[in-house]
């Protein structure tokens, strides 16, 4: 299936949705010369194959490049311009995040009421404002919290203990939620964007 949505979030920020319908073997056959991904390879993951498959869609004329750092944070050359890039995946939708100026995360999840068995384990006490929707609201929390770990990109943070989502109202969605990274003196307070589509939650952050 072609991209679902491709969104300009400003002048250098591009959010782009693909639902993956093709087989292991379709996508396979759609990579290019024109994409070198210099991390793990995983063709196996049929995820792997959908993002990158994406990100050749989104520029199908030009050579790109794909890296890992130590912390195994994605980074990306387009025609030799570097870029900052998230990538996500859930279930059948894949998506990725690019921008040339500032760092750029974001993630998807599906809305799956398995999450109330461990929202103990990232959700803070100062963080219970979410009755009306439990389900929902946990799942908004975690993604906005990948968002956040994401962003941050250097791994070893506790959901709990170093990441905060502010007290938000998810009646009317989208919005926009503050999300805080606290962690041995550093601090980031970040915007994090809340969508749902499909019976998924979308949440992403490209900056202050």
């Amino acid at each position: 299936m072609p991209i679902i949505q491709r969104t300009n979030l400003n002048e250098n920020t591009i959010l782009a949705l693909w639902k993956i319908s093709e087989s292991k073997e379709e996508l396979l056959t759609m990579l290019t010369g024109n994409l070198k991904d210099n991390g793990t390879n995983k063709h196996s993951s049929i995820h792997w194959l959908a993002s990158r498959v994406l990100l050749q869609e989104l520029y199908p004329t030009s050579a790109i490049e794909l890296h890992k750092d130590e912390y195994n944070k994605p980074s990306l050359t387009i025609n030799n311009q570097a870029f900052a890039v998230s990538i996500t995946h859930s279930f059948e939708y894949a998506a990725i995040m690019i921008c040339p100026s500032h760092p750029v995360a974001l993630d998807i999840e599906r809305i799956d009421e398995r999450i109330m068995r461990v929202a103990h384990k990232f959700i803070r006490s100062d963080e219970n404002f979410g009755e009306s929707n439990p389900t929902l609201y946990n799942i908004i929390i975690w993604s906005a919290k990948e968002t956040l770990y994401k962003y941050y990109g250097k791994k070893e943070l506790d959901f709990k203990l170093h990441l905060r989502l502010h007290p938000f109202e998810y009646d009317t969605i989208p919005f926009v939620a503050n999300g805080t990274i606290q962690k041995n003196g550093y601090i980031l307070n970040l915007p994090v964007h809340v969508e749902t589509f499909d019976g998924y939650v979308l949440t992403y952050s490209y900056g202050r």
